[in-house]
């Protein structure tokens, strides 16, 4: 890549965007800067210009949204009752917290966005989730112990959304500053102080930049910065963490928060690693006290779906385009691009351990000792899923383990994107099998029942050999699934005359209990 002006993306296609982060670095260094200097308890700002590079070559056109204005009482009057604000920007597809995924929200629509930010030891305040730069930069040790030169020094770097993001220039961590200027006014603006000793200073730049009316308040529940922004007049963005939720922590903090203004921000699950949605009995006690609810993170529509059936009004969205249906279907992999998909999903899209591996044009599932499956949701739902269609693809082992049974699957059939795991019982569908040891086999499954049903006669095909690629065709017709090996003299298929099901959402996996297997796919396409 030369050294010339990144344009921006559209915001009709985000999907364009660099996945170099070269926007990003150069954005914030040609924009404004500012200098700073420590205060007592916090931090205190002055304006100024700080070193950076300019412009080269020619910009595009800027996109619509960097000319468009609104404020929260604009929003709340023209959002409805069921709404999105963007979470870390596009945090399942975008690295968190940084202009790409900021500018990736607002080019999907976003009309709020949730920003977090701490402060280096020279007070400068940064967008960042967490007090330390360990888990999402190349730097590591704590924010508020470091001064911002070490921001020269590092970038954003978060291996799950694939190796694009992985190469230099990484994403720069960016500058509160920049984006108030870059985004103030363009959305509603939910800040938070993750440092209690950071909010007098967050809020003074916010006033500085003029956006008291299109700025929430965010803060933990434990937070003195619920208080402090109440007593200033701004609403309040009140949030519960994944291990402290239940009844009474709800009624607590909904006594604390005013019905008109603030927000009572629940988890979408009780625990810090994910798992079951939150119990509905909880998401009603928090409707039921009249305060607005909203919650994050969601990363699939079928989340936002149950929520807001109960009564949710906002969803805080990880992969905001996929979430609204503002990214185009699919119909082929776009494994080559080295870059995770919006709706492309993991078990846990947040966590690096589930994350695939890409290879040239490829992605490789290799969960140790466990299934390993991916949602699809950017081919679905299918346009064509009541009628006719064919899902092809290559797949191999890479490691062929001493069980013979293991398999890997392809799922359809499903009616949402909810996370499907062979025996999880979530969802009605189907999935088509190849064994390790060459067995081509059909099955449906059923919500609540860990078992499914074979609903055709096996074929026999020659058992599967490390590093060999197989193909796969699936037919899927109004009465009739056909499942076929194609692979050269490896030929075979299974037929089934079943109608059951009929949704628009595929699944990849592979189940096995080898601590080494793995299974690689490429060239998976919709006709």
């Amino acid at each position: 890549m030369d050294d010339g002006w990144v344009s921006e993306p559209s915001e009709t296609a985000p999907e364009q965007l660099d996945p170099s982060g070269t926007l990003s670095r150069r954005a914030l260094l040609a924009g404004l800067g500012v200098a700073t200097v420590a205060g007592s308890g916090g931090t205190a700002w002055l304006l100024g210009a700080r070193p950076g590079g300019q412009r080269q070559g020619k910009a595009s056109a800027e996109p619509a949204w960097r000319s468009r204005r609104i404020t929260l009482a604009q929003w709340q009057a023209s959002r409805g009752d069921r709404y999105y604000i963007a979470h870390r920007g596009s945090g399942d597809v975008r690295p968190e917290h940084t202009i790409a995924a900021y500018d990736a929200a607002m080019g999907w629509g976003a009309d709020a966005m949730e920003i977090s930010t701490s402060s280096t030891s020279d007070g400068v305040l940064i967008c960042m989730h967490d007090l330390t730069y360990d888990r999402t930069t190349t730097g590591s040790g704590e924010i508020h112990a470091q001064p911002s030169s070490v921001l020269e020094r590092i970038g954003v770097r978060q291996p799950q959304l694939g190796p694009a993001w992985m190469r230099p220039p990484l994403p720069a961590v960016p500058r509160l500053q920049d984006v108030l200027q870059r985004y103030g006014a363009r959305a509603v603006l939910c800040v938070e102080a993750k440092r209690d000793a950071d909010y007098a200073a967050m809020i003074a730049m916010i006033e500085q930049h003029g956006l008291r009316e299109s700025v929430i308040v965010k803060a933990f529940h434990t937070s003195n910065s619920i208080a402090a922004a109440q007593r200033s007049g701004y609403p309040v963005f009140a949030y519960l963490g994944a291990t402290d939720t239940d009844a009474g922590t709800v009624g607590e903090l909904a006594n604390r928060l005013d019905r008109d203004r603030d927000y009572l921000v629940l988890p979408t699950t009780r625990r810090a690693d994910g798992g079951a949605l939150m119990n509905p009995d909880v998401v009603h006690s928090a409707v039921q006290t009249g305060v607005p609810v909203w919650v994050y993170p969601v990363h699939r529509r079928s989340e936002a779906d149950y929520f807001f059936s109960l009564g949710v009004q906002g969803v805080i969205a990880a992969s905001l385009g996929y979430a609204m249906s503002r990214v185009p279907r699919s119909t082929r992999d776009t494994w080559a691009s080295g870059a995770i998909a919006s709706g492309e999903m993991t078990r846990d899209p947040g966590l690096p351990s589930w994350q695939p591996q890409w290879a040239g044009a490829s992605l490789t599932l290799a969960a140790a000792a466990s299934q390993h499956f991916v949602t699809l949701g950017q081919f679905g739902p299918l346009a064509q899923a009541a009628a006719s269609y064919q899902v092809e693809f290559d797949a191999k082992w890479d490691v062929v383990t001493s069980d013979g049974s293991d398999h890997l699957d392809l799922v359809f059939g499903h009616l949402d994107d909810q996370y499907y795991e062979d025996g999880l019982s979530a969802g009605n569908g189907y999935h088509a099998v190849i064994r390790a040891n060459g067995s081509l086999e059909l099955f449906s499954h059923r919500a609540g029942f860990a078992e499914s049903s074979s609903i055709a006669p096996s074929a026999s095909t020659p058992p599967a050999a490390a590093g060999q690629w197989m193909s796969f065709r699936l037919q899927v017709d109004p009465e009739r699934i056909t499942w076929n090996r194609t692979d050269g003299g490896a030929a075979g298929s299974v037929t089934a005359t079943d109608s059951s099901f009929r949704g628009g959402y595929l699944h990849i996996g592979r189940v096995s209990a080898g601590q080494q297997s793995s299974v690689t796919f490429r060239n998976l396409r919709v006709r």
